[in-house]
């Protein structure tokens, strides 16, 4: 145990207070290695998960650290990803992309999509959901990336067309609908 105590005094002179603070060493100790622990869980976690995920500073957008589906995602490998800031993967304009991160960083849940630039200037679409965390004391913010690409080309292609029917136009103002055997 460790007792601190500190007097407070009026401008005369005069003691106003004694403030004594009682801190228990053993338990405060329990606290910081369940803490270390649950970072250290957080970082095995985060490296090993097969969602692609990103540590960025709020401020600046710099990748602090990137997990293993990130390399595969962009082409790059991790210290070459943590070089780069959002700003060099990202096609959103940098202001936009600023207000993003801090209405991230305030404690809002974002999810946005966007094109990524991969490697070998290739472009996908990026679903991001883009929330705060405390790690080792500091706030950042923590992306998890879904590639919907090929999602989104299948939305944009015409409803007859993603259930494999063919459409036909007699040149009247009726639809008729072919399909295969399956419906």
């Amino acid at each position: 145990v460790q007792i601190i105590a500190v007097e407070a005094r009026w401008e005369e002179g005069e003691m106003a207070a004694i403030s004594v603070i009682v801190i228990d060493i053993p338990t405060m100790k329990k606290a910081q290695d369940a803490l270390r622990t649950n970072e250290w869980d957080f970082h095995i976690m985060f490296s090993s998960h097969q969602s692609v995920m990103l540590l960025i500073e709020p401020g600046t957008g710099k990748i602090i650290d990137a997990n293993r589906a990130a390399e595969r995602f962009f082409g790059k490998s991790i210290p070459e990803l943590c070089s780069l800031s959002l700003d060099e993967v990202n096609s959103l304009p940098p202001e936009e992309l600023l207000r993003k991160r801090k209405k991230a960083a305030q404690g809002e849940v974002t999810v946005f999509q966007y094109q990524h630039r991969l490697s070998g200037g290739e472009s996908r679409i990026a679903e991001v959901h883009l929330s705060q965390v405390t790690l080792e004391g500091r706030v950042i913010l923590f992306s998890i990336i879904h590639d919907v690409t090929d999602r989104e080309a299948e939305e944009e292609r015409p409803d007859e067309a993603r259930h494999g029917n063919t459409v036909l136009h007699d040149g009247a103002k009726r639809r008729h609908v072919a399909t295969d055997n399956s419906g």
